[in-house]
């Protein structure tokens, strides 16, 4: 009984809940529906989620709507994500069910299963994070209405860090520790409101509101609106036969875009070979004026790697190139810098006579991370 959101990214916010029936109450408190509405969220064989996120990272405004039918036994997704953030807009549909996992990305549908995208469950909210929601149920206020029990929880402080903590956890529906935001610093949570919409007859959680405000976190703030419906209608969610016939394996496609590159550029093309999970290479650019190659690697996130390559021109040092916001470092023994930008960490050096970057995009990578690909760039 966990739950599925999306925050990055490429991303996918499917939800896994219950459906228990019965239950005739003539007075129930909050404890009692909450109880109940567990039960019903954890039997819920199928559903529809929709699902309105947006968020503010690192001062980039990011939003993400998903929509999507789930069904469990076996567990299956069929839905659309549409992210949006400054110099990114991706639409995004994908069928995710039995080893099979086809996204349509880049005009045209790619099969992710080979990555190892660790889809393992389609679940609404980690266990502790309900865990977390039981042991505040006293703070939890509750009015009725004549369709629905609607519970209320409002405050600020850091009694209520850990209930974040893993609210944000889940809401990664790839589980690419790659682009998970870094989240667990939260120094305080300055404002929370939650609400919760349980329907009287089946005790489910038809919809959900989260808001709130974080302190020492990268993330600032966040509102999440969820609701579900056709609860337990869904007939088995099948992959067209279109798609299974027109489906390209994401290696495939890395190497048709390699075959693309002009052979007679001046030096081998060169590969981060130690390249988080989920990414591959989508085009590339090539300024056959500079001799500089520019390759893009991507996730179904939309986060972005660039890797770029250009011989150092004659006569040219690398301390001619450096600039004066960038911090001296060593990349594989060689001379080399890096420039922690706003919404970029770009790590540049010298090797070979070629000037070789590695670019991270912000908030998906850290210095760490950006610096451990660098050293695993390879020229033959």
């Amino acid at each position: 009984m966990e739950r599925l959101r999306f925050l990055l990214v490429f991303s996918f916010m499917f939800i896994l809940s219950a459906c228990s029936m019965n239950n005739s109450s003539d007075s129930l408190d909050k404890s009692e529906v909450w109880e109940q509405s567990l039960e019903a969220m954890e039997s819920l064989e199928s559903y529809t989620m929709n699902s309105n996120y947006m968020t503010t990272v690192d001062e980039l405004e990011i939003s993400i709507n998903a929509e999507g039918d789930v069904t469990h036994e076996p567990d299956a997704v069929h839905g659309t994500v549409q992210v949006g953030m400054p110099g990114l807009n991706l639409d995004v549909e994908s069928y995710i069910l039995d080893d099979k996992h086809y996204t349509y990305l880049l005009g045209r549908w790619l099969d992710f299963h080979a990555m190892d995208l660790q889809f393992d469950n389609f679940n609404l909210k980690n266990e502790s994070y309900f865990e977390n929601l039981s042991e505040l149920m006293d703070e939890f206020e509750m009015e009725e209405t004549d369709d629905e029990y609607i519970l209320t929880l409002s405050g600020e402080g850091d009694k209520y860090n850990k209930l974040m903590e893993d609210l944000i956890e889940s809401s990664s529906s790839i589980q690419d520790q790659s682009v998970d935001m870094q989240t667990t610093d939260i120094e305080e949570v300055k404002e929370i409101e939650v609400i919760i919409h349980v329907d009287k007859e089946d005790f489910l959680h038809k919809e959900e509101l989260i808001v709130t405000e974080l302190e020492g976190a990268d993330i600032t703030n966040a509102r999440i609106e969820t609701s579900i419906s056709n609860a337990n209608q869904l007939e088995p969610i099948e992959v067209p036969s279109d798609v299974e016939e027109n489906v390209v394996d994401t290696y495939q496609l890395q190497e048709e875009f390699i075959e693309d590159i002009p052979h007679d550029i001046s030096f081998n093309i060169p590969k981060i070979t130690s390249i988080p999970e989920g990414y591959f290479i989508t085009d590339y650019n090539y300024d056959d004026s500079y001799e500089e190659l520019y390759l893009h690697y991507q996730n179904v996130k939309g986060s972005e790697i660039g890797l770029i390559v250009s011989p150092m021109g004659e006569g040219v040092t690398f301390g001619d190139l450096m600039l004066e916001e960038e911090e001296e470092l060593k990349v594989q023994g060689y001379q080399g810098a890096i420039d922690d930008g706003y919404d970029y960490i770009n790590i540049n050096w010298e090797q070979d006579g070629l000037l070789i970057q590695v670019v991270g995009v912000k908030p998906y990578f850290t210095k760490e991370q950006v610096l451990e690909m660098a050293e695993s760039v390879k020229l033959d």
